[in-house]
């Protein structure tokens, strides 16, 4: 029997059969009739939660920047491929321009080959003219008809891009012009052309046939 100073709490305890007292207050039996205690069960499993969230928002951190620096590779892959495509395009256009460049030089040089052979017929014929022009004085109908039919073909010449070479009073060119024969003249200054013996012909630059001349040698 207690006194009435102490005070007992019996609400948890039992007197089990060889009369001990027990506290089953966190204790339970489980089928096999075991007794086991609970008290610090609840304390495990929070604890346990705690972690196993810690490491589920780690995982989650841990993924996101798996994809974050996968998405960065990738873009710089892009980049990559994309620099090396604008390079792949501007190789391809240069060497479309080389030979659009190449072939347009091709065209013009048997273009101006054709040329070239066609000015060489033409120019003896001329030639011939000039000479007939100087030589007739009496018939004025036949000189006017031939020099009607020479002004149609300088003309023609001139369409097709030729220059006429006809240095008189010109310095001497060796470029374009070819020195028959040199004198003194003292009225005339030194390497200078005081007469020419046939003209020359240039084709866009390119010399034809250079001016036979006399050139004043003082």
């Amino acid at each position: 029997m207690k006194t009435n100073n102490e005070v007992t709490d019996n609400s948890n305890k039992e007197v089990n059969e060889s009369g001990e007292v027990t506290d089953n207050s966190n204790k339970e039996v489980n089928e096999s009739g075991e007794v086991t205690d609970n008290s610090n069960k609840e304390v495990n499993e929070s604890d346990e939660s705690d972690e196993w969230g810690s490491d589920n928002e780690l995982m989650i951190m841990e993924n996101n920047f798996i994809k974050k620096e996968s998405l960065i590779n990738r873009i710089t892959d892009l980049e990559l491929d994309l620099e090396i495509s604008k390079d792949k395009a501007q190789n391809i256009i240069k060497d479309a321009n080389n030979l659009c460049r190449i072939a347009s030089e091709e065209v013009n040089k048997i273009k101006n080959f054709g040329l070239i052979n066609f000015i060489k017929n033409l120019i003896p014929a001329i030639d011939s003219l000039e000479k007939s022009i100087e030589n007739i004085k009496e018939n004025n109908n036949l000189i006017e008809g031939l020099k009607l039919i020479l002004k149609i073909q300088i003309d023609l010449l001139k369409k097709e891009g030729v220059n006429i070479l006809n240095p008189l009073l010109e310095p001497f060119n060796p470029n374009y012009h070819e020195a028959m024969t040199l004198i003194t003249n003292l009225s005339v200054e030194p390497n200078i052309i005081v007469d020419v013996l046939q003209k020359g012909y240039i084709l866009n630059g390119r010399l034809i046939r250079p001016a036979l001349v006399i050139v004043n040698k003082h």
